[in-house]
């Protein structure tokens, strides 16, 4: 994948069908955890915060809008988004992010319970072509076992078809993705663009522990990227955080026939026609969906917050690393601590949306009733008329293909905070959903104090 800056022609990427003014830097491959700690990285950025500052009241108009896409690419991205920020504003500047290939995922299990883990589809691929292990094969990697399992949605090749196992179960798939982002302004980002190259140079000397905080989803490292491009994307990654107490805040939304809402609200409208939104609205966005946007409006003074957030995180504590990334004291390098495999990080609860938390709570606490109902479980068709007749008892569930859909979503966002079984045993489950529920209730009463 080329994640050079972005040179393709203005008619592919331009809504404003303007050439973009383009300033290169020097591409290289960033490997978050095999840098060296710059002893002069707090002065230097500190410095730069100063020179962001006495331009910020001086800076013409900017706002960045950045485009995610999954690979495989489908369905199709329908044209680009255009978001009322940019509104009478042209492209002046583009650049590309973050980049990789797809690859199966495996789970391992040991007495700590089932992780799921990417990096293992990497050790067999073949000419960057994804390659597939069937259900029921394992790969042996450093003493470990790291076996083959279903997902809960399909993943789609280019052509549209599910990606499948000879059971025609879906494979678990980590998709691939590709980023590019366009700078739009009434005058030019000229001085913000000098000012990024600078800070991003920074970036390569941050200590392995607030690396390990800014790119969370990029610690196996990415291809070449120049260092405007490389500081841009550290401030949508920041932004996505959410970090209480920082300014620096973004969010991700998915479009369609002009019309756009919050990535995170999607799963809560499937299946349910709810603002209007129909369910062929929603299914060409692919599910999950496989574009989405964010907009990131006066990137000076968000460089500034950015700054004030990365200088904070020195001196605070930034959280329990996750098992492979706990020899920071063995006096080991960085490089030689860095392994191909890496655990899904669970990510905090105090993260999900104050105004989809209380959506969330009701779907877990629907699909422990349904637990705790203890319908027949092989697969069958008494399973699927136990299912129906539980249904009709419970309200805010239309049928049983809502329902699996509710409790497939559901599932996902337990296992993202890292709420997963031991093993996949009725009684396990059962467990862990009423865990996932008390944790749950429990933050929304610590909100409502």
């Amino acid at each position: 994948m080329d994640d050079n800056p972005i040179d393709q022609s203005a008619d592919e990427y331009n809504p404003l069908n303007e050439p973009p003014r383009i300033t290169f830097d020097i591409a290289r491959h960033f490997h978050p955890l095999r840098g060296q700690t710059s002893r002069i990285w707090e002065s230097s950025l500190s410095r730069i915060r100063e020179q962001f500052a006495s331009i910020v009241d001086h800076e013409s108009q900017l706002v960045f809008v950045l485009t995610h896409s999954a690979t495989p690419d489908w369905p199709k991205r329908l044209g680009e988004p255009s978001p009322a920020e940019i509104s009478g504003l042209r492209s002046v500047a583009m650049g590309a992010g973050p980049g990789r290939e797809p690859e199966q995922l495996f789970i391992h299990r040991d007495e700590e319970g089932e992780k799921i883990v990417y990096g293992v589809g990497r050790l067999f691929q073949e000419d960057w072509r994804l390659k597939i292990l069937d259900i029921g094969q394992a790969v042996q990697y450093d003493g470990k076992t790291y076996e083959t399992f279903a997902a809960d949605i399909p993943v789609h090749d280019v052509t549209g078809r599910p990606i499948l196992f000879s059971n025609d179960e879906p494979v678990a798939i980590r998709q691939g993705c590709h980023r590019f982002f366009i700078a739009y302004s009434d005058a030019s980002a000229t001085a913000y663009l000098k000012l990024a190259s600078e800070a991003g140079r920074c970036l390569y000397g941050l200590p392995p522990a607030i690396n390990r905080f800014l790119w969370s989803d990029w610690l196996v490292g990415f291809g070449e990227i120049d260092e405007q491009s490389l500081w841009t994307n550290a401030l949508f990654e920041l932004a996505w955080k959410h970090v209480p107490g920082s300014s620096l805040t973004a969010r991700k939304f998915v479009w369609n026939e002009n019309i756009s809402v919050p990535l995170d609200a999607v799963p809560f409208l499937r299946g349910r026609s709810a603002g209007g939104f129909s369910d062929d609205w929603l299914k060409r966005l692919g599910e999950p969906p496989a574009h989405w946007f964010s907009t990131l409006v006066d990137p000076v003074s968000a460089s500034m917050a950015a700054i004030d957030l990365l200088l904070s995180l020195q001196s605070a504590p930034i959280g329990k690393s996750t098992n492979d990334d706990d020899e920071i004291a063995t006096g080991q390098s960085e490089a030689q601590k860095v392994s191909p495999i890496r655990a899904h990080v669970a990510r905090a609860i105090t993260d999900i949306d104050d105004e989809y938390l209380p959506q969330w709570l009701e779907n877990a606490d629907l699909v422990l009733s349904w637990h705790e109902a203890d319908p027949p479980r092989p697969k069958n068709t008494k399973k699927r008329q136990a299912l129906s007749r539980w249904i009709e008892t419970v309200s805010g569930v239309e049928s049983a293909e809502d329902f699996e859909r509710l409790k497939s979503t559901d599932r996902q966002y337990r296992r993202r905070h890292g709420y997963c079984g031991k093993d996949k045993s009725p009684i396990e489950s059962h467990r862990m959903q009423k865990k996932w529920v008390e944790v749950l209730k429990n933050e929304v009463q610590r909100r409502r104090l």
